[in-house]
C-alpha cells in the first residue's frame, strides 16, 4: 500500500528511496536486483548490509548522510507503514513557494491498538507528540545540514526540533489531511 500509495500521485514529480533494515528477504533481494519487475524507475530498493532495529533511525541517518536527496529541493522520511493522499506530492510542492525549511500537514493515525476508534483525525502542529514525521516535508539542504543525530524512539521529534531551532526557521502548514500514520 505503502509504494501504490505513491504510484498514484497526481504529481509526478518525486523519487523513492526504500531502504530495507538489514539483509534482506528473497523476495525484496529480487527487486532490488532486478529480478523482479519495478515498473517504475522512481522507486529505488536498497538494503543494508547489517540490521539496525532502531525504528528506522539508523535508515534515516544513512539516507542523509549519503545525500541521497541531494538532486531534490525537498526530502520526505517516512516508513514503509504510512500512506499517503493521492494528492500529497501536489499540495505539499505548492506549499514550498518561498522555500520554507519544512511544510507539514494535517493526518489521520490509526489507533486501533489504543482505542475502539479505527483511525483519529490530527490536526498537526509543530509540537511535542502533535507531529509525526511522515506528514513533514524537509528542504533537503536544512535536512542535511541538521542531520539525524538521535537514535532514540522519539528522535523524528528531535529531528524537527533541530530544524526549528535554525536561524531564520519558517514552515508552511497545508491544511489538510493527506498522511495516514499506521
Amino acid at each position: 500500500m505503502f509504494i501504490g500509495s505513491f504510484k498514484v500521485q497526481d504529481n509526478p514529480n518525486w523519487k523513492l528511496f526504500l531502504i530495507h533494515d538489514g539483509p534482506p528477504s528473497v523476495e525484496y533481494r529480487n527487486v532490488i536486483d532486478g529480478r523482479y519487475p519495478n515498473d517504475d524507475p522512481r522507486v529505488i530498493p536498497m538494503a543494508t548490509p547489517r540490521r539496525y532495529n532502531d525504528w528506522g533511525h539508523s535508515l534515516r541517518r544513512l539516507a542523509l548522510n549519503d545525500q541521497l536527496t541531494k538532486e531534490y529541493p525537498y526530502t520526505l522520511i517516512t516508513n514503509a507503514d504510512n500512506y499517503y493522499a493521492p494528492c500529497f506530492v501536489r499540495y505539499m510542492l505548492q506549499a514550498t513557494s518561498g522555500m520554507p525549511y519544512l511544510v507539514y500537514c494535517n493526518m489521520l493515525h490509526d489507533m486501533k491498538y489504543e482505542t475502539s476508534k479505527s483511525y483519529k483525525p490530527v490536526s498537526v502542529s509543530l509540537k511535542y507528540c502533535e507531529v509525526d514525521i511522515g506528514s513533514v516535508i524537509v528542504r533537503t539542504d536544512i535536512a542535511q545540514k541538521n542531520g539525524w543525530r538521535s537514535l532514540a524512539m522519539n528522535s523524528d521529534w528531535t529531528f524537527i526540533e533541530d530544524i526549528m531551532h535554525q536561524d531564520l526557521f519558517w514552515a508552511t502548514k497545508v491544511d489538510r489531511t493527506l498522511f495516514v500514520h499506521n
